[in-house]
């Protein structure tokens, strides 16, 4: 079964949104990122999706801006509106005592959040799959979590979603 089969599969069977949603793609530019965002492109017309992506350029990488003209012209070859926002992340960690990783995270998550509401839109979805639920429980696992601590990535949380929960990388 193709992916595309499998993650509308999946999607239906957890509810994740309802035919004609508007979902806010969460693209990095990275492999998975692009990936859901093409998935979601071919599942746009039989379920009258109305598709944006948001980009976060983090001022970390070198190589973030190229990311960011990497995400820009693949929006415009696939017909989504596109946005990206720009946020100092090293510093909002040194402001905030966080690590970069975290004040990254908390960046995005509020930023997915703010343009969901300005769009208008119904869900935010992010790029995780089974590699990363399996990755994320080991990593739980040798932190030394008991059962109660050794959960795995939900597949819902609130207005974000994971269509691609039901395929590997």
């Amino acid at each position: 079964m193709k992916v595309e089969q499998k993650t509308k599969q999946f999607i239906e069977k957890h509810q994740m949104f309802t035919v004609g949603a508007g979902v806010l793609v969460a693209l990095s530019g990275g492999a998975d990122s692009v990936a859901l965002l093409r998935v979601l492109c071919s599942l746009r017309d039989g379920m009258g999706l109305r598709l944006a992506a948001l980009h976060v350029h983090h001022g970390i990488r070198e190589e973030a801006q190229r990311d960011a003209c990497f995400c820009s012209k693949l929006c415009e070859e696939c017909q989504v509106e596109f946005y990206c926002e720009y946020a100092d992340v090293p510093a909002i960690a040194e402001e905030q005592g966080l690590s970069v990783e975290e004040a990254g995270r908390k960046v995005r998550y509020a930023l997915f959040e703010q343009y969901k509401d300005k769009l208008k839109l119904d869900v935010i979805a992010v790029a995780h799959h089974q590699n990363d639920m399996a990755e994320t429980m080991l990593f739980q696992l040798f932190r030394g979590s008991g059962l109660k601590g050794l959960t795995g990535i939900p597949i819902r949380r609130g207005d974000i979603i994971r269509p691609l929960m039901g395929v590997t990388r």
